[in-house]
């Protein structure tokens, strides 16, 4: 019935009437939750992975890998990892998380069961089992709830919290990553930045002496421009992936803070969670 429904509403009303039918409440077909915060938050997470993407592709793995090889296993590896954070995060987003049913009632009670009573909850009016929470954002009692997250717009419940924890994982992973990725550029061009090859070309030339004549010292001066220009030539093309501009150590900088806060967050909720799986505890 409610497949037919929105079925009805998609021919009827396109992207409004699809719009209708997103939401938490019973009568909804498609769940997300449509709290501002929540969008916006979950918004943020998947411009933040895609920004990940793009900084380790274009200005770590492609400059300094290239065509090769191993430039194309990390760069298919880490967009297969944030590909699954992606879609780990829209499952975790738009799956039920265990809201129960407006007109549920325990398995062993009878409608002519006057004797009987169960617990209802005070702000939605409806059964309330054991483990069973409200969810003021969500407006539903959720089975097994552990909690909101807004960085997924969504309630952590039984319905959910594998892909949550998948999420979590992925995010780790793709954090650890990147910044094993940066660790392993930075020993690559320890030493070898343009300024540092410069002097050390510069320190290994010969150094002609000092013409006594005019003419020996412009013969002096142009042969030693042209060892200058040819030690800024090579400092600059022997490895061209360590001359970065500056708006790319910035955005590298700015990964490196991401890759960190992330990293140590998911971490975290990776250990309480296991702790939560373990304990059977919400």
């Amino acid at each position: 019935a409610r497949r037919a429904r929105g079925r009805r509403a998609m021919e009827g009303g396109g992207a409004c009437a699809c719009c209708a039918e997103c939401g938490t409440r019973p009568h909804h077909t498609f769940w997300l939750n449509k709290d501002c915060c929540g969008l916006i938050c979950a918004s943020v997470t998947n411009g933040l992975l895609a920004y990940a993407e793009y900084v380790v592709l274009t200005v770590i793995i492609w400059p300094w890998l290239g065509n090769t090889l191993w430039g194309a296993l990390h760069g298919v590896a880490f967009t297969a990892v944030v590909i699954l954070a992606v879609a780990s995060h829209y499952k975790a987003m738009t799956t039920d998380p265990g809201a129960v049913p407006k007109h549920a009632v325990p398995a062993d009670f009878e409608p002519g069961d006057s004797g009987k009573s169960y617990r209802v909850c005070l702000k939605c009016d409806s059964f309330k089992p054991e483990r069973t929470h409200h969810c003021s954002i969500c407006e539903r009692c959720v089975v097994k709830m552990d909690h909101h997250c807004p960085w997924v717009n969504n309630c952590v419940g039984l319905g959910n919290h594998k892909f949550f924890l998948l999420f979590l994982f992925y995010v780790f992973f793709a954090s650890a990553y990147a910044m094993a990725l940066l660790a392993s550029r930075w020993i690559h061009c320890t030493g070898h930045t343009p300024s540092r090859r410069r002097d050390r070309l510069r320190g290994r030339r010969n150094h002609f002496p000092a013409g006594s004549s005019p003419q020996e010292a412009v013969i002096e001066a142009a042969v030693e421009a042209a060892a200058d220009s040819a030690i800024d030539t090579v400092a600059s093309n022997v490895f061209p992936e360590c001359d970065l501009s500056t708006g790319s150590h910035v955005m590298l900088f700015i990964l490196l803070l991401e890759a960190i806060l992330f990293g140590l967050f998911t971490m975290c909720m990776m250990c309480d969670q296991w702790s939560v799986v373990l304990t059977s505890a919400t």
